[in-house]
């Protein structure tokens, strides 16, 4: 699959952006989401921040009692939990978001509620803890005993899936947790994402499987199989914390190191989103896609909001460019753009592509022309032609002349005009071979 070329435009809050005197707040966040006004909710190490595009508030009761998980059920209510509550985002009677605790409604039977992940599937809710599954369904709680354990629930495709410390891969039906076949190895390995793939022939239920210290896998077919990305070695040892699926089909990994990193279903890698190129920390902890479109990123330090898939990103000296672009010319799967510093080519069927200088241009290119079978390029020094990477010089030797511009002709397609600081100069292109006509007289 071909990269998408240049980077996405990326908006950064750092903690500065989000701290105030008013509350206590710290640089780490740990999930994101966004209600159905628009309103961003960020879980943050101190807190829910919430966020309505211009300021920023923490939102009641939820002070220094951090790493909220976070939920959106279908009417568009917020569910948060906690390593010692769990409950719901609801305004005030002044309109300002609190956060509403639903333990009194486990009369304190469960005395110890650390919720290690929360779900949605409909209008109902999941939070689980190591050893119980509580479903919250608008008026009452059901809850579902694991003396094994339950490490992490996904929701996907209208159903809610586990890792059983027993049983591995599992899913929720008929009021149990039923184990499916070749998803057993599962249950020793910490799970931090499971994204659906598309069907095959032999099963309609496949998976990408994300786990935080032992790599990436697929499930297919009832098999599971470790997925090695591509190119070879790019992420050896790295430590997943979240990976969602993307609009186009491709999927964002949140890294420890790498910042977000967008793969295809095959392990493919097709970009990196990191510091160089805008993101606020390199240390991504989780994903989250708003109503807009655009990929959040809750961060170690800061949050950010990414613009990918984008139909317009931008290219700059972190892909290999150096100088003021002058031209720009794009034919087939390359890129020439012609700087103040010289000609820089850039193949899209590169895994990561990036510019290339072709080291014997070293001034200004100031035009570029596609002859069909090869490129007609203009420097200060002299007109060249540029076939494959072979470039050769076309203009006789002169001196104390400088090359401007060069025009072909409308009438005559082999006829070419060029410009320079002694005058207009006329070139012909006959049978593969280059011909000065000398100056034209004015």
């Amino acid at each position: 699959m071909m990269a998408q070329l240049g980077d996405p435009f990326v908006h950064t809050f750092p903690p500065s952006a989000y701290q105030s005197d008013a509350y206590v707040s710290s640089p780490q966040n740990w999930g994101i989401i966004q209600d159905n006004r628009g309103i961003m909710y960020v879980s943050n190490t101190s807190g829910v921040l919430e966020h309505d595009g211009y300021s920023w508030q923490l939102v009641g009761g939820t002070g220094y009692n951090g790493r909220f998980k976070v939920a959106k059920n279908s009417e568009g209510k917020i569910y948060v939990g906690s390593k010692d509550n769990l409950g719901y985002l609801a305004p005030d009677t002044t309109g300002k978001m609190q956060f509403v605790s639903l333990l009194p409604y486990l009369k304190n039977k469960y005395p110890e509620v650390n919720v290690n992940s929360i779900a949605a599937l409909g209008r109902d809710i999941y939070f689980n803890t190591e050893n119980n599954l509580f479903l919250w369904s608008g008026n009452k709680f059901n809850v579902w005993e694991n003396k094994a354990g339950i490490t992490r629930i996904f929701p996907s495709q209208n159903k809610l899936y586990a890792i059983d410390k027993e049983k591995g891969l599992s899913v929720l039906e008929n009021g149990g947790f039923k184990a499916l076949p070749g998803g057993e190895s599962l249950k020793n390995l910490e799970v931090t994402a499971l994204l659906p793939l598309p069907p095959t022939t032999d099963s309609n239920l496949n998976f990408f499987v994300v786990t935080h210290e032992n790599g990436l896998y697929s499930y297919k077919n009832q098999a599971l199989k470790k997925l090695d990305a591509k190119p070879a070695k790019v992420l050896d040892d790295e430590r997943f914390m979240h990976g969602l699926t993307l609009a186009d089909g491709n999927i964002a990994l949140a890294t420890v190191s790498n910042g977000v990193v967008i793969m295809s279903h095959d392990g493919q890698v097709i970009n990196f989103i990191d510091q160089e190129n805008g993101l606020g920390d390199n240390a991504v902890i989780s994903l989250y896609i708003d109503k807009e479109g655009g990929l959040w990123a809750a961060l170690n330090k800061g949050i950010s909001r990414i613009n990918y898939p984008s139909p317009v990103t931008y290219l700059d000296e972190t892909s290999g460019l150096d100088g003021i672009v002058l031209e720009i010319l794009k034919k087939d799967q390359f890129l020439y753009a012609g700087t103040a510093s010289g000609l820089y080519i850039l193949n899209e069927k590169d895994v990561l592509p990036t510019f290339q200088k072709l080291p014997q241009l070293q001034r200004e290119v100031w035009k570029m022309l596609d002859l069909g079978n090869s490129i007609l390029i203009l420097n200060p020094l002299g007109v060249y032609e540029l076939k494959g990477k072979n470039l050769e010089r076309i203009s006789p030797p002169t001196e104390n002349i400088e090359y401007k511009t060069v025009y072909r002709s409308g009438n005559n397609q082999n006829k070419f005009y060029i410009g320079t600081t002694k005058g207009l100069f006329v070139m012909t292109h006959q049978r593969g071979k280059w011909s000065g006509k000398g100056k034209l007289k004015m």
